[in-house]
């Protein structure tokens, strides 16, 4: 097994239900019938069909471009709030940015947005057990890490490299400590390590109606 990350984030002193929508930040919960339960969102990138009790944040251009990570980190760090909290929202998050459709440039290439997702993984890098695996969110944060203005052939030469450091470095041992702490066995942390491998080989998982 690989070496424990850093310490886990102190458990925050939050209520065990998102927040309020604001004009920066939206969560959005999935119901379980598989609508949007508390309302539309227009306007943000990368939302997919998700599974049922699922939340989604929707990070504004304004708070990219604030730099203010304040409030996605108090909703990501509620997930943390105790081992059952965090089992009861594995891989049922999802994230996404808005204000964004005047750009043709892809969200991975933007520095604002860039900056922003490096300075939420410098306190949350949990990616991995908590975004699920039916979405684009994990993607987005992911190509935030890898080389931008590449051509095609550029890619396929400097992301499994780039990708490949990161996730030893970085995601898998966060993910590591976060499957021991909330009681997995080693045959469930190796699933999910197979079912990272499959999300970034082949992209996200169809929902089976």
């Amino acid at each position: 097994m690989l070496a424990p990350a850093a310490p886990l984030m102190a458990p925050l002193d939050l209520p065990s239900q998102p927040p309020p929508e604001s004009p920066l930040l939206m969560v959005v919960a999935v119901s379980k019938s598989g609508g949007w339960d508390r309302h539309a969102v227009t306007g943000a990138r990368g939302i997919p069909s998700m599974p049922s009790n699922a939340f989604f944040l929707v990070i504004s251009r304004e708070q990219v471009n604030a730099g203010d990570t304040s409030s996605a980190l108090s909703i990501l760090g509620s997930c943390l709030a105790s081992p059952a909290r965090a089992l009861s929202l594995f891989q049922k998050v999802d994230i996404s940015f808005s204000g964004y459709e005047d750009i043709s440039r892809e969200l991975y290439e933007i520095p604002e947005v860039r900056d922003y997702v490096r300075a939420l993984d410098d306190e949350f890098p949990f990616w991995l057990f908590f975004l699920t695996k039916f979405g684009l969110g994990l993607q987005c944060i992911m190509l935030c890490f890898m080389p931008p203005f590449l051509t095609d052939a550029g890619r396929q030469r400097a992301f499994p490299k780039s990708l490949g450091s990161l996730l030893m470095s970085r995601w898998f041992p966060a993910m590591n400590q976060i499957c021991e702490w909330v009681g997995f066995s080693e045959d469930q942390i190796e699933q999910l390590s197979d079912e990272v491998g499959e999300y970034f080989s082949n992209g996200p998982t169809q929902v089976t109606k």
